[in-house]
């Protein structure tokens, strides 16, 4: 007997409904059906039988449920205590990250340490500012990385700054803007959608700041996390932005980034305690080496 068909009997007994069934089991009906008859003819009796409703259990299949239960509540509980016993061998290291320009490169560091760590693990945490500067206090995370301004550390941390590109603004491949009227023009007329001041603060303060400097109006603006969001709506030709060139972000969904006559800029800070263990000292080098 194995634990699959077990499975699509007990949701058969619950639903009452074998195309049920195969829709949240992302299978066919039919394919159901033959597991269930095989699990009955394994068992030597009838588990279902079929009226205009649907199924129903037949009066075996009424004494097996309880047992069957019994069993996956059993297996399923064997299960997460070897899990847990696995994770609790792992070296985890909990790392806070909020910015937008994490999501292109971290996934791939992290990949490439647990391949060559896989006693290692990992934790991403998502907080806004204020919840970064209260973790940080109490000690919650193992690596910070993220913008500069939204992180203040004392001496027993150890914090990297890597520069970024200065913003620019990110517009579909097919619009045409070859001198700064042409994009001071086009920044008046157009949606700009900005990161929430909870979730990019800085972002949200440069961004601010070159509208100002252009005479942009204030209530075209709009809010809109996250990064994938603000891209979708470029894409879809509803809004714009401005964000520090990034190949990957833009080669994803062809868009283009067009320099400004400005040198604001997004700066990236990758800090970690000095008394954290090895292995997050050796996660936070070669995040910085890989960046830089």
């Amino acid at each position: 007997m194995d634990v699959y068909s077990l499975k699509l009997f007990l949701e058969a007994a619950r639903t009452c409904n074998f195309t049920k069934v195969a829709e949240n089991f992302y299978t066919t009906q039919p394919a159901v059906t033959r597991r269930i008859k095989v699990l009955e003819k394994e068992l030597g009796y009838k588990l279902f039988q079929r009226n205009h409703q649907g199924v129903s259990l037949t009066k075996e299949g009424e004494l097996f449920l309880p047992f069957a239960q019994k069993s996956m509540e059993t297996l399923n509980l064997g299960i997460t205590t070897v899990n847990n016993y696995l994770n609790a061998r792992k070296k985890t290291i909990t790392i806070v990250s909020m910015t937008p320009m994490t999501s292109t490169f971290l996934p791939m560091i992290i990949d490439t340490f647990t391949r060559q760590n896989p006693d290692c693990g990992f934790e991403i945490l998502r907080m806004f500012s204020t919840q970064i500067r209260k973790s940080l206090s109490e000690g919650n995370f193992d690596i910070y990385i993220g913008e500069e301004s939204d992180i203040i550390v004392d001496d027993s941390w150890e914090k990297t700054i890597i520069k970024s590109n200065p913003l620019g603004l990110i517009v579909r491949k097919n619009e045409n803007l070859d001198s700064l009227s042409e994009i001071k023009k086009f920044i008046l007329e157009h949606h700009v959608f900005l990161l929430p001041e909870e979730d990019a603060p800085a972002m949200t303060r440069l961004s601010r700041k070159l509208l100002n400097s252009y005479g942009a109006d204030f209530s075209l603006c709009e809010e809109i996390s996250p990064v994938e969001s603000i891209m979708f709506n470029i894409v879809s030709g509803i809004g714009y932005s401005f964000l520090p060139e990034n190949n990957v972000l833009l080669k994803a969904f062809d868009l283009q980034y067009i320099p400004l006559d400005t040198n604001e800029r997004l700066n990236m800070a990758i800090a970690y305690r000095k008394n954290a263990p090895s292995h997050v000292h050796k996660f936070s080098n070669m995040v910085i080496n890989q960046i830089v």
